[in-house]
């Protein structure tokens, strides 16, 4: 081989080891002596509070700011704050902010930060094996495009806003055909359903912080004459006295909104509104001091703080209980009180009974004694099932068997991997699917019923129903259930894709 061969061949073999070392090294590594290449995350699939499960491959499409943090960490709970307002800021927007709590001693904390669970798009999720995450620490923050590369990857600061902004907005003037497209419109059931009763909080508290007090009597008492509910069958009541414990995200701002409510109460003290409404909110007060820690966790003056809280919410109830006017909000937060307290069955019976003698329509009641009923509480494994298609029976001539979807999907919240509701309960499927098509015979303008039927089909595996569902939806998703449209058409496809005995039947 002549010297020019052999530079040729040395030069080949020098370029394939080259070219080796690139494919087998990870891209972290070769960032480090500033060689580019496409790094993607590890997928995972993950239950987001309130919004079920999805995975991380859901968001390509989207600029991803993914945050991942520990409770372990107070440098990332204090950084949860820039993700709130990075949440905020790109709210209808195609970016999308993930935190992602890494931790293998995951407790729930929903009522420690309030703020970040009711207000975010995307606000509670979790996973357990780090992987791929573990030698980046926490929190960190992923910057991933559209195509699921991430571009940038640190350990953010407070500060940090800017410098992540500039990038978000960079990826929304970037040269796809969608970049400026906002998610805000009218395909999205959010925008006809969740965005009023999103308003309507976003009212009781301004009225409450500006001592409007005559205006939160009459819209009270409207929706509680008129029996008022949403487009999905919420009661607007129930939504009138969840509004004034919502965004709150320490014991100093509980304390501010405790004495407002308060100052309410004096100006009217014969209102039966202005009491549940303190009655109420002492009870999600002595929850949120509480924390959701195993009792053996609670400190004693944790414990000390819940029982004082508990005592006052059921005096102030039970004070409201004998007003001439009748309000159901009485009973939803007396059952709440008796869970705190631990009354006996008989008790906690007795006052349920008042409840829905009172009003049998009203469903936190039935939402409220199913959670009372798990095993964790004050029930047996299989009770609160069991209960969901009995309570089905006794709405079954107002709600038909809605009572048991509405039941079971508000007990998903209390799951810690609500993917596997049908293997780890014993929840019926069947039982499910006739109170969806109950709810939306009910509740015909609500897509976001329609959409969550969706959901429940495919988690359930049923395609024929989820072909059905999906046919009446059309392109009207809804993004509190699918989180991105990539989810929404995946699931679509599959749907539609006849299943093995259905092609079958087409060939003989």
């Amino acid at each position: 081989m002549s010297g020019k061969g052999k530079v040729i061949a040395v030069g080949a073999l020098f370029l394939l080891a080259a070219g080796i070392t690139y494919f087998i090294t990870p891209a972290r590594t070769l960032r480090k002596y500033g060689i580019s290449k496409p790094l993607k995350p590890q997928e995972f699939s993950f239950v987001a509070y309130n919004l079920g499960v999805a995975q991380l491959s859901d968001f390509i499409g989207c600029p991803l700011i993914l945050y991942t943090w520990s409770q372990e960490s107070a440098h990332s709970v204090a950084t949860l704050q820039l993700m709130e307002r990075l949440s905020g800021k790109y709210k209808g927007t195609r970016v999308k902010v993930l935190p992602v709590e890494f931790s293998s001693a995951f407790h729930r904390r929903e009522q420690s930060f309030p703020g970040y669970v009711t207000d975010w798009g995307i606000s509670w999720s979790r996973k357990e094996d780090l992987g791929f995450y573990q030698s980046a620490g926490n929190p960190w923050v992923y910057l991933v495009n559209r195509k699921g590369i991430v571009e940038k990857e640190f350990m953010p600061d407070i500060a940090d806003e800017k410098r992540i902004s500039l990038w978000a907005d960079k990826m929304l003037r970037d040269d796809s055909p969608d970049a400026c497209c906002s998610e805000d419109d009218s395909s999205y059931a959010d925008t006809a359903e969740l965005v009023p009763d999103r308003q309507m909080r976003d009212s009781v508290l301004d009225l409450l912080a500006n001592r409007q007090f005559l205006e939160l009597e009459g819209l009270a008492e409207g929706f509680r004459s008129e029996k008022a509910k949403s487009l999905r069958g919420v009661w607007k009541l129930h939504l009138f006295y969840l509004a004034l414990s919502s965004g709150l995200s320490d014991r100093p701002s509980w304390e501010r909104r405790l004495e407002m409510i308060e100052k309410w109460r004096e100006a009217w003290p014969d209102s039966v509104t202005a009491r549940v409404a303190l009655g109420i909110f002492l009870a999600a007060f002595a929850f949120n001091e509480r924390g959701t820690a195993y009792s053996s966790e609670v400190t004693e003056e944790q414990r000390s703080e819940f029982v004082k809280l508990l005592a006052r919410a059921r005096e102030t109830l039970e004070a409201a209980e004998v007003m001439d006017v009748k309000c159901p909000g009485v009973y939803e937060g007396l059952l709440h009180v008796a869970r705190g307290e631990g009354w006996d069955r008989r008790e906690f019976e007795t006052v349920f009974g008042k409840a829905v003698a009172l009003e049998p329509g009203y469903l936190a009641f039935y939402y409220i004694k199913a959670f009372h009923l798990l095993p964790q509480w004050y029930g047996e494994p299989g009770e609160w099932e069991r209960y969901a298609e009995e309570a089905a029976g006794h709405t079954k001539a107002m709600e038909g068997m809605g009572v048991y979807a509405r039941i079971v999907m508000n007990m998903a919240s209390a799951l810690d991997k609500k993917d596997e509701m049908f293997k780890a309960t014993r929840v019926s499927w069947p039982l499910m699917r006739q109170g969806f098509w109950d709810i939306i015979e009910r509740y015909p303008d609500s897509l976001y019923e329609l959409n969550l039927f969706a959901w429940y089909a495919c988690l359930a595996g049923d395609k024929p129903t989820a072909r059905a569902v999906f046919a009446r939806l059309g392109d009207g998703y809804s993004a509190s259930v699918w989180h991105t449209k990539t989810a929404f058409l995946r699931k679509r496809k599959w749907a539609r894709e006849a299943t093995l005995s259905e092609r079958l039947a087409e060939i003989f």
